[in-house]
């Protein structure tokens, strides 16, 4: 863990006007506690993105959705159908889709086209 804090320190690199953040790994960093940082980070960048969207539930719908967000080259990581909330009426859905993206703005991106496509979506991350 000090190797990398060492670099970061030393006038051998300019880190100026980066974020910087040393990974400070060994026998009290495990696997599981890794992934969570990394799944937190990645969320809070909004390079991973929950976006929940209301669809009438009938054939194409999630292929229509999907096409959307690949339109934007954005990887769907996973995909569910939910049927049971109580704001949804009978025949309609929420796809949940979790998504990679670049960042922020491609996250934005893809929830206004969305949006401009006539769909209900809603960016759920938690």
């Amino acid at each position: 863990g000090a190797a990398s804090v060492a670099a970061v320190i030393s006038d051998g690199l300019d880190v100026r006007g980066e974020t910087v953040m040393p990974l400070l790994g060994g026998g009290n960093l495990d696997m599981t506690m890794l992934q969570t940082v990394l799944v937190h980070a990645l969320t809070d960048r909004e390079q991973l993105l929950r976006l929940r969207v209301r669809i009438d539930d009938r054939p194409g719908k999630m292929e229509d959705v999907s096409g959307i967000i690949a339109e934007h080259g954005a990887n769907i990581q996973t995909v569910r159908h939910d049927r049971s909330a109580p704001e949804l009426d009978v025949g309609e859905a929420h796809l949940v889709f979790q998504i990679e993206t670049s960042g922020s703005g491609q996250s934005r991106t893809i929830v206004r086209s969305i949006r401009d496509h006539g769909y209900e979506v809603r960016h759920v991350n938690a």
